[in-house]
C-alpha cells in the first residue's frame, strides 16, 4: 500500500502486525491497560464477524451505545470492518433503566434489527437497516 490510508479501516488494516503502538484505556478501577494495534484489529475483526452473523450488511447504520472503553473500540471499528456505519450514542447515566432506554432508541431508529443476541458482553444495542 502506498500513500496515506484513505479510511480508518485502511489505517487499521495496515497495523495488523503492530505490537509496539496501540491504545491505552483507564477503566473506572484505575488500572490502565494497553492494547497493541494488532490486538485492537483482532478484536474489531471478531466484533465484525459477530455483526455479520447477525445480518449486518454494508451501508447499515449501527447504534453503538457504550461508554469510552476498549469495548467501544471493538464495536465502533467492528461496524466499519463489517461495512456498516457506526452511530455513537452515549449510554444513559441512570443504568437502572437500560432496557427502557434501548427500547426508546430502537423506536427512534425506525425498524432496527436487534444486534444484542449472542453479543451481550459487548452490549450491542441496535442496528438500523431502515435508513435513519
Amino acid at each position: 500500500m502506498n500513500g496515506s490510508p484513505a479510511t480508518i479501516v485502511d489505517a487499521l488494516l495496515r497495523l495488523e502486525n503492530c505490537t509496539r503502538f496501540g491504545a491505552r484505556f483507564a477503566p473506572p478501577s484505575g488500572e490502565h491497560k494497553f492494547y497493541p494495534y494488532a490486538e485492537i484489529l483482532r478484536r474489531a475483526q471478531s466484533a465484525a464477524a459477530l455483526l455479520q452473523a447477525e445480518g449486518i450488511e454494508p451501508g447499515d447504520r449501527v447504534a453503538v451505545i457504550l461508554p469510552t472503553s476498549v469495548e467501544f473500540f471493538d464495536a465502533f471499528l467492528g461496524v466499519q470492518l463489517a461495512g456498516g456505519i457506526p452511530v455513537a450514542l452515549y449510554p444513559p447515566f441512570r443504568l437502572g433503566k437500560l432496557d427502557e432506554y434501548f427500547a426508546r432508541v430502537r423506536r427512534m431508529l425506525g425498524k432496527p434489527k436487534a444486534a444484542s443476541s449472542g453479543c451481550s458482553a459487548r452490549r450491542w444495542s441496535a442496528s438500523n437497516r431502515s435508513g435513519v
